[in-house]
């Protein structure tokens, strides 16, 4: 047996998007499993310690529901949450393009597609360290046992230049293994080696 990631369709086209070096993302569907009021809370105390002025942009659509309705009030009381609803096709690429970080905090995700969106789009993202999301992402650096710990690698990110530069490199890299070109190399590859009745190695490749 072996693992096959599916790839990341997003692509990016070549633009003059102002990539924002305080700007925190966090882009998916909006429900309690993905712990965005957890997300808000991590950018807060990154906020408090650092002393800069982090902001957090939410990409996804609100409904009528009690969860929408307290990321509401959140932004109603913080000017530095910036809720954008449903972001699609160059809405997306624009959101994503707009960023320097991202975190994430949903601990028992399959994949987690939207972290290789993330990774793809350069943004350096912050993750669990269980599920899905730590396999994509894959530095140690960059997971998290706890918010405070989140808060603390955050942190680290917006004042240590070497380290951020550091992660950045970590994180292009990675997301060429999410690539459809390597998805297609590793997908006739895995299936010439299934036909020919040979052992797959347990990365797929």
């Amino acid at each position: 047996s072996t693992v096959f990631y599916p790839p990341t369709i997003f692509e990016l086209r070549p633009g003059n998007i102002r990539r924002d070096p305080l700007r925190v993302n966090c882009l998916g569907r909006i429900s309690p499993d993905k712990r965005i009021l957890e997300i808000i809370g991590i950018v807060e105390n990154a906020r408090r310690i650092s002393g800069l002025a982090v902001t957090l942009h939410i990409g996804g659509r609100l409904d009528a529901d009690p969860y929408s309705g307290r990321l509401r009030a959140a932004a109603a009381e913080n000017d530095w949450i910036i809720l954008h609803g449903a972001v699609y096709r160059e809405e997306k690429e624009k959101f994503l393009l707009s960023g320097t970080y991202a975190v994430h905090a949903e601990r028992d995700e399959a994949f987690g597609i939207s972290v290789a969106e993330y990774l793809k789009a350069g943004n350096i993202a912050i993750v669990p360290d269980e599920g899905g999301s730590q396999e994509i992402v894959n530095v140690p650096d960059l997971t998290y046992r706890d918010p405070e710990e989140a808060s603390r690698i955050l942190v680290r990110l917006l004042t240590d230049g070497t380290f951020r530069g550091e992660q950045r490199r970590n994180c292009a890299a990675r997301a060429e293994c999410f690539s459809r070109q390597n998805y297609l190399e590793n997908q006739k590859l895995l299936l010439n080696r299934i036909i020919a009745g040979e052992p797959v190695s347990p990365s797929g490749k």
